[in-house]
């Protein structure tokens, strides 16, 4: 069912999801960080024109950090190793994932290869929405399993006395 060459890119896609969850980890801090900063770096002067004498009146207002400064705050604050911060999790489920759907990719797009116009636009849309199907299906029940038999062990580990101790 699996042809040497489809596990060789189920490696190499395995590396290469991994480096790029790396490349891509400090970013996702910032980003994370942007959207959840309530901070305020320094008051702007907003100017509200259409007051009933014609005078506009001049409040100070709040402005949200940039990108740069939200960076320069964390290495300065926390270091480089916090843009970091998340990747284990992030590779667990990273690595994984892309190795399956590149091996569902190659697999599929053998099979579209041979009845449709070989490597056309088709073949290629319908390798990646099957792969894509494909990973989420696994997903799905996956995650179904898991949250299907975690009750019951915790309930084991409950009546054992275990989470008593």
């Amino acid at each position: 069912f699996v042809s040497f060459v489809t596990l060789c890119h189920f490696d190499e896609v395995q590396c290469g999801g991994t480096v790029g969850a790396i490349m891509t980890c400090p970013l996702e801090v910032l980003k994370t960080r942007l959207q959840s900063s309530g901070l305020t770096l320094r008051p702007v002067f907003q100017v509200q024109l259409g007051t009933f004498n014609g005078a506009g009146v001049i409040r100070p207002g709040p402005v949200t950090p940039g990108l740069l400064q939200v960076l320069r705050s964390i290495l300065e604050k926390e270091g480089p190793k916090s843009l970091f911060r998340g990747l284990g999790p992030n590779l667990v489920g990273v690595a994984p994932s892309r190795a399956i759907y590149f091996a569902a990719y190659s697999k599929s797009k053998e099979t579209f290869n041979g009845i449709f116009v070989p490597n056309s636009g088709i073949v290629h849309m319908s390798s990646a929405g099957f792969a894509g199907d494909a990973l989420r299906f696994l997903k799905e029940h996956l995650c179904n399993i898991a949250d299907n038999i975690s009750p019951e062990l915790f309930d084991a580990f409950k009546e054992s006395g275990c989470l008593n101790r």
